[in-house]
């Protein structure tokens, strides 16, 4: 009975996802529009072009510079190595809105096109992935590491030689890269100008401009080849537990926390640079705070609800350990253009605010639950499935393997990525301007400022964004870890 009602609760959110990530943007444009219709094919080439040079060069840069920097985390024992790991994650986990309103207000001299997309994408990608290299060399090579160091090598031509035993997670990682980078929307709408238009900013200017549905589907099933492509491709790698990490001093180097801290120092410090200037520029706008609170504590309010709705259905999803095509499902999921998912939601009817909201949490579900799966609970599922596979020989029922042995042991990382997650929904702007489109939450009104050139204004109020968000999605995360402690503790 438990095994039927499971099935029937996974089959039901497979369908959920299917039809509203997947198949109801496609199916509600095939409808709308009747036919597919490439176009001109020179636009579509071109458009390729520039996805395929943002997207490799981005990879390439994120795997040179993050290879340099992760010689300077500090080793595993120090005190520093969470605060560090914490700031290199931050510019990748950070609503792009964010690193936008920064590289606009100090290195907007720079310029746009593909190169300024390809660096900016880059160093955006690059701390994520020395982390991800340094759980690798930590993992994988300490053992080489202390045979290496015993007969008198040195750490270059042990890497030299060592670094074929990780080249599967450096092409990992650079295909991951590769794939965020090519279904950006935000920043190569800001940073590539004319000449930087991706094939996420074709599809956008085909709905919103040209007003040409059929070239945007049809351009929009190019790029789901192409991502799906290299999903494929990628290794499924998520680092490695902290009890199979081993320290060796060829993995730190203490010259390269130089080069880490200036990138830490661009990223996290550099909100406070134009600090003075961005408190003069809001004041000269008094029409600015009162509207950027109201629409901050709205928006706080939805990513609470967002989050809470992503808590619930991940535990959902843990409860499929055994529906082995769920999880085949989830993993393989891959969302829509933010563009086309975003133009495919307006033929909801809408008569009141509320209702544009639900569609905006449905519509910002539909792209990012995939990710917070995959980042969640997917690397947890095969030892899970194990321990319960012992659990059951043992004569363990389903209710005590779930509330005993499996969700204890998922809960934490599932508040922790549903937090995250709703962080991702108060500082999204592409989306929402694409459904909500007024000026009713905080990020469509630091938009407006960055795009009417109040770049300071638009820093300095996207910082105290910034901080009210990640301060209230910390409080909620340990609001609700404390919660489930208690529920759990009067089941044993």
């Amino acid at each position: 009975m438990v095994r039927s009602a499971s099935r029937r609760l996974s089959s039901f959110l497979i369908f959920s996802l299917f039809v509203f990530g997947l198949a109801f943007p496609y199916g509600v444009l095939l409808v709308k529009i009747g036919n597919l219709k490439i176009g001109n094919f020179a636009e579509l080439f071109w458009a390729l072009k520039n996805t395929a040079i943002q997207s490799v060069g981005a990879a390439l840069l994120s795997l040179m510079v993050g290879f340099a920097l992760s010689f300077g985390i500090p080793p595993l024992a120090s005190r520093w190595r969470p605060w560090m790991t914490a700031g290199l994650f931050f510019p990748f986990f950070v609503p792009s809105l964010y690193i936008i309103a920064l590289w606009m207000a100090h290195v907007s001299w720079m310029g746009v096109g593909n190169f300024i997309v390809m660096i900016a994408q880059g160093l955006i990608a690059s701390g994520y992935v020395a982390v991800r290299l340094r759980e690798v060399f930590e993992s994988k090579l300490a053992s080489y590491a202390i045979v290496a160091e015993t007969l008198g090598s040195d750490r270059k031509l042990f890497f030299r030689k060592a670094l074929g035993v990780v080249r599967p997670e450096m092409i990992s990682l650079f295909f991951f890269v590769f794939v965020v980078t090519a279904t950006s929307f935000a920043v190569p709408l800001v940073l590539g100008g004319s000449e930087g238009s991706n094939l996420e900013i074709l599809i956008y200017e085909k709905i919103r401009i040209s007003f040409a549905w059929e070239e945007a589907l049809s351009i929009s099933l190019v790029q789901l080849a192409v991502i799906l492509l290299f999903s494929f491709l990628q290794k499924k790698y998520s680092g490695t537990p902290a009890g199979q990490q081993k320290h060796h001093s060829f993995f730190f180097v203490p010259w390269s926390q130089i080069p880490l801290l200036a990138y830490l120092g661009f990223f996290v410090a550099g909100f406070f640079w134009g600090l003075p200037g961005g408190i003069e520029s809001v004041q000269r706008l008094p029409g600015v705070f009162p509207l950027f609170f109201e629409s901050l504590g709205r928006s706080l309010l939805l990513g609470t609800g967002f989050a809470l709705l992503v808590v619930l259905l991940l535990s959902a999803a843990v409860l499929q350990l055994k529906v082995k095509f769920f999880h085949q499902f989830l993993q393989g999921f891959v969302a829509p253009s933010t563009a086309l998912i975003g133009f495919a939601f307006l033929f909801f009817p809408t008569s009141s605010d509320s209702l544009v909201f639900t569609k905006y949490l449905v519509a910002f579900f539909c792209l990012v639950f995939g990710s917070l799966y995959r980042w969640g609970i997917q690397n947890m599922i095969h030892d899970l499935n194990r321990q319960t596979l012992v659990a059951e020989t043992l004569g363990a029922g389903s209710r005590t393997i779930f509330l005993r042995i499996v969700f204890p042991q998922v809960i934490d990382k599932i508040v922790l990525v549903s937090c995250v997650g709703g962080f991702w929904f108060v500082g999204d702007f592409a989306l929402a301007k694409l459904i909500v489109g007024k000026e009713v939450l905080a990020s469509l009104v630091v938009e407006n400022l960055i795009s009417s050139y109040r770049t300071e204004a638009g820093l300095i109020l996207g910082l105290v964004m910034l901080v009210m968000a990640g301060g209230w999605f910390y409080l909620l995360k340990v609001l609700l870890s404390l919660s489930f402690q208690r529920i759990l503790s009067r089941e044993r």
